[in-house]
C-alpha cells in the first residue's frame, strides 16, 4: 500500500495533489503513533498473538479495501470511496502492530548465536528483494488488471496467517538462552544456579508460562 499510495487514493476518487499530500501527512503521523504503541505492546501480549492477530486484521481490511476500490470503479459510489479511505488507515495500523516491531525482533530471538548474523543478512536480502518486486512488478500488474491485482495480495496475506499459526512459537517471557535451548541448542552455563536451574520444558510443566505460549515453545523443541 505504501509504495503506491497515490495510485490507490486515485483509484477511490482522491486525485487532487492537495488532498493526497494532506492524507499522506496524516497517515505518516498515524504510522508513527501506532508503531510506538506496537513496540510497547510486544512486551505485553506476546509475539505470536501480535503476528496472528495483526495478520488476520490485515487480511480482512485489505480484502475490504479491494472490495471498496472495485465498487467505486464500477459505480462511482461516494460511500465506497470513504470506506476505502477508512480501510487504508486500518490496514496501516494492523501492519504496524503485526510486522513493524517484530520484523527484526522475532528473528533475533529465535536464531541461535552461530546463525544470527547469517539469518539477519538473509532477512535483509529478502526485504530488499520484496522491495524490488514492489517497485518494478506491481505497477505492471496494477496497470494490467486494475483492482483485480489486489486479489494476489489477499491470497498472500492468507498464506502468511497460516504460516504464523502453524510455525511461529511464542517467545515472550523467555531469555534468549532458553529460547535457543527450546530450538535444540546445547547451552552451557557458567553459573551453578543457571546450570542446575529449570529449563524451558521445566517451565512448561510447572505452568510458569501461559498455556498457549508454553505449548508452542514446547513444540519448537521438536521442530
Amino acid at each position: 500500500v505504501s509504495y503506491y499510495l497515490t495510485k490507490i487514493l486515485a483509484s477511490i476518487g482522491i486525485s487532487t495533489q492537495r488532498e493526497q499530500t494532506m492524507l499522506n501527512g496524516i497517515i505518516s503521523t498515524v504510522n508513527y503513533a501506532t508503531a510506538l504503541f506496537a513496540a510497547v505492546l510486544s512486551t505485553k501480549i506476546g509475539r505470536r498473538t501480535m503476528f496472528i492477530g495483526g495478520g488476520i486484521a490485515m487480511f480482512f481490511t485489505f480484502s475490504a479495501l479491494t472490495i471498496s476500490i472495485a465498487v467505486y470503479n464500477e459505480t462511482g459510489s461516494v460511500a465506497a470511496s470513504k470506506s476505502g479511505l477508512a480501510f487504508i488507515f486500518i490496514y496501516y495500523t494492523s501492519f504496524n502492530i503485526c510486522l513493524n516491531p517484530l520484523l527484526f525482533l522475532y528473528p533475533t530471538e529465535i536464531l541461535p548465536y552461530r546463525l544470527r548474523a547469517m539469518g539477519l543478512s538473509i532477512l535483509v536480502f529478502s526485504t530488499k528483494a520484496a522491495s524490488f518486486f514492489n517497485q518494478f512488478v506491481n505497477p505492471i500488474g496494477m496497470d494490467s488488471l486494475g483492482w483485480k491485482y489486489y486479489l494476489v495480495y489477499v491470497g498472500w496475506l492468507l498464506v502468511e496467517i497460516c504460516v504464523f499459526w502453524l510455525l511461529y512459537v511464542e517467545t515472550k517471557g523467555y531469555t534468549l538462552e532458553r529460547i535457543q535451548e527450546a530450538f535444540g541448542e546445547d547451552i552451557k552455563f557458567d553459573g551453578p544456579e543457571e546450570k542446575n536451574g529449570p529449563t524451558v520444558v521445566d517451565a512448561v510443566f510447572e505452568n510458569k508460562g501461559d498455556d498457549e505460549s508454553s505449548s508452542h515453545v514446547e513444540r519448537a523443541k521438536h521442530v
